[in-house]
């Protein structure tokens, strides 16, 4: 009775703990998500974020784009010159948002599905942005697989996330056990980690870079701190920008070489390969 006890109280304290800290589905959480960044602090996050992707996409080239971002309903992939360039929203409606002018704008996204399982074909995605998609995803390792399997090969990757080894990680750590806020609610995944998820995934990973280096407030920011920092420490950087290739040859199919064979029936087949007897018979009487 006493280990029944127990293990009743042991189960209903980690209910406890994971409603109060544990991680929930983007589509609830990216409304609070979304606040974050447009504050002074996201803002900032933000535009070093968008430069970084700025500066890679237009050497990616292709038909297709997927974007998988934690704001849906803002492009990030306008550098790009890829022909055909769509988003995926998690949520099952379309909710727009209040420009400056009073006005609803629509967001952009075409397709509505969940990351971790994505109604497209495989082979098909030339370059897939994943902006702090796996930060709030509660599968991370099935949504990077699901990824990879929509990509072509050697086609491109480029992961944005959150560094938990940084003051911005630490800071949300700490929101993270005062804050009931999903913002702080995130994966903890060091680029370490990712490393060994991209050996089994056959991801070569051909670039990184981290950025944002100032403390986790929206006042007290300097950019010669940040530039020093930068320059100092650059591992720990708020954010990583990473570029994956998919390292999947296509198979070719190769055509045998038929040669040609005298087709005969099954009868001759024996008169064909061995010798007839009565050729003896007429040498043995000559």
């Amino acid at each position: 009775m006493a280990k029944q006890w127990f293990e009743k109280k042991q189960r209903e304290l980690k209910k406890r703990l994971s409603q109060r800290f544990g991680l929930r589905s983007l589509a609830l959480s990216q409304t609070q998500v979304a606040q974050w960044f447009s504050s002074v602090l996201g803002q900032r996050v933000l535009a070093e974020e968008q430069q970084c992707i700025d500066e890679l996409l237009p050497e990616m080239f292709g038909y297709h784009l997927m974007q998988l971002s934690v704001l849906p309903s803002s492009s990030m992939s306008s550098a790009s010159s890829t022909g055909h360039q769509f988003i995926v929203d998690p949520r099952d409606h379309l909710e727009g948002h209040c420009c400056d002018d009073g006005s609803v704008k629509k967001p952009v996204s075409s397709v509505i599905a969940q990351f971790e399982q994505l109604p497209i074909d495989a082979d098909v995605i030339d370059v897939a942005l994943l902006h702090h998609a796996l930060d709030y995803s509660t599968h991370p390792h099935q949504l990077l697989r699901e990824t990879t399997r929509v990509l072509i090969p050697n086609g491109h990757i480029v992961l944005v996330g959150f560094n938990p080894f940084s003051l911005l990680g630490l800071g949300h750590s700490v929101a993270r056990l005062l804050s009931k806020s999903y913002t702080y609610r995130r994966q903890h995944l060091p680029v370490s980690r990712l490393k060994d998820w991209f050996e089994v995934l056959d991801l070569e990973l051909v670039y990184s870079r981290r950025g944002y280096y100032g403390l986790p407030f929206n006042r007290y920011y300097s950019p010669k701190m940040n530039r020093f920092l930068a320059m100092l420490l650059p591992i720990i950087g708020g954010f990583y920008v990473l570029v994956l290739r998919k390292n999947i040859t296509p198979m070719t199919k190769i055509q045998t070489k038929w040669r040609k064979r005298s087709v005969l029936p099954a009868w001759r087949k024996g008169v064909a390969t061995h010798s007839s007897p009565y050729k003896k018979i007429a040498k043995e009487e000559k």
